[in-house]
């Protein structure tokens, strides 16, 4: 038997005017390497011929969670009526219409050139924004807007490659003491600041609120990470408010965003201290995730951080920093993934685009010349790290999980259609009978 969960009769729908204000409550190998070094005689990165490769999908879906008794659970729409899921795997177009748009194309190119162009007033050690630490600093432009300065490995563009807009605009920066006032260049120089060096400039916002660990995607023993939480398959999901469900689609964005870039601060790194020293962790903040005062909207920050590291070691050519056991943490991020078969519809259109293209590294590298023009400056990646394979990977990684929940979800909707099919015959073999004993 298949349960689908929406209104129960008699059950009224929530008006528009309920409805707004609940949500306004806060609650492959590629065919030829892709290498960093650039071409001697043209300067430019080496490009990479495009090679789907064939997909086997296994013929059984996953089990997204244990079944209840009584068959299969498939929830349509909250207590409220409100829906929930289209087309088995997309959050519905009630839910995403609610999600902040964060900034605009124009939007963000406005800010890129003010951000270029403006000249700094003041110097802040990163703790007063909560922007970083060590040598990174938050800076004050003269239109009063805020930076923060990543003094660090300085890779910026994968939101824009992954079609995020609720990522913090950055640009590249080459510091020059010449430019730089004398009480200004002092606080930067006492830093640690070197003349040239590249630095990240982040659009840093004054309403940015800390962002506690969400716990919609643990099991109901709150103590670990649970398979297909946020899934219709989840009875769980029906007693969710609009809010809370507007806020857990943006997290099934940067359970994707991180996976792809394999990040290791922001939720894997709770999970990691949980799971490592104290399940207190689940009740902290989440690093690097700040959420808007003005709109309750999820922002990503600090997105290139470690990202070379990273990719080094899933790459096989470098040991994992410090005492960190990266193991652990890769083990997190794919059971991350598979909480969620849930996705914002964009998302996953960007994610299909990339997997056929074959050519993210590429996409990357060519809006990192165009859009930067400090970016040939950029140091080298290392020579043994294939960069554009382990993205692939990644990217081909979440391209499958998808592939797999779009097939779970079309069994649940066959024995649905099926379920119902018997309900008619039914229905009719009964008003048959009554008909003849009449």
């Amino acid at each position: 038997m298949v349960r689908v969960i929406g209104l129960d009769e008699g059950e009224r729908e929530e008006t528009e005017e309920e409805e707004e204000r609940e949500s306004a409550t806060p609650s492959f190998k590629e065919s030829e390497r892709l290498r960093e070094s650039k071409d001697e005689t043209t300067g430019e990165f080496k490009q990479v011929q495009p090679q789907v490769p064939e997909v086997v999908i296994p013929k059984v879906p996953p089990r997204l969670e244990p079944q209840k008794p009584g068959g299969v659970t498939w929830v349509k729409v909250n207590h409220r009526g409100v829906p929930i899921v289209e087309d088995g795997i997309y959050w519905a177009k009630k839910i995403e219409g609610k999600i902040p748009s964060g900034h605009s194309v124009g939007t963000m190119h406005m800010k890129r050139h003010a951000m270029r162009n403006l000249a700094v007033e003041e110097v802040l050690q990163a703790r007063y924004g909560g922007c970083g630490h060590g040598a990174d600093r938050v800076l004050r432009l003269s239109d009063d807007s805020w930076l923060c300065a990543r003094y660090r490995e300085p890779i910026t563009l994968q939101g824009r490659l992954l079609g995020m807009r609720n990522v913090p605009t950055v640009v590249l920066s080459q510091v020059n003491f010449t430019a730089i006032p004398e009480h200004l260049l002092f606080l930067l120089t006492a830093a640690g600041w070197q003349d040239q060096h590249i630095v990240g400039m982040v659009d840093w916002q004054g309403d940015f609120i800390e962002v506690m660990f969400p716990h919609y995607i643990l099991d109901e023993s709150e103590t670990r990470l649970g398979v297909g939480s946020v899934s219709p398959m989840n009875r769980r999901m029906r007693l969710m408010s609009v809010s809370d469900l507007v806020a857990l689609a943006q997290w099934t964005d940067l359970l994707v965003f991180d996976y792809i870039l394999f990040n290791n601060d922001r939720l894997v790194r709770n999970l990691y201290l949980a799971q490592t020293n104290s399940t207190k962790y689940f009740h902290e903040p989440v690093k690097n995730v700040r959420r808007s005062g003005s709109n309750n909207g999820l922002w990503y920050t600090n997105n290139g951080d470690q990202l070379i590291a990273s990719f080094s070691w899933l790459a096989g050519i470098a040991p994992a920093r410090g005492d960190v056991d990266y193991s652990i943490m890769k083990t997190i991020h794919e059971d991350l993934l598979k909480t969620t078969c849930l996705f914002r519809r964009e998302t996953v259109l960007h994610i299909e685009k990339l997997y056929a293209q074959r050519t993210a590294a590429d996409i990357l590298f060519k809006e990192l010349r165009e859009k930067e023009p400090v970016g040939k400056s950029l140091p080298p990646l290392p020579r043994d790290l294939d960069f554009g394979q382990v993205l692939q990977k990644r990217i081909d990684d979440v391209y499958l999980h998808f592939q797999r929940c779009r097939q779970a979800a079309d069994v649940v909707m066959s024995q649905i259609k099926d379920t119902s099919s018997l309900v008619v015959k039914k229905d009719k073999r009964v008003k048959k009978n009554r008909h003849e004993n009449l």
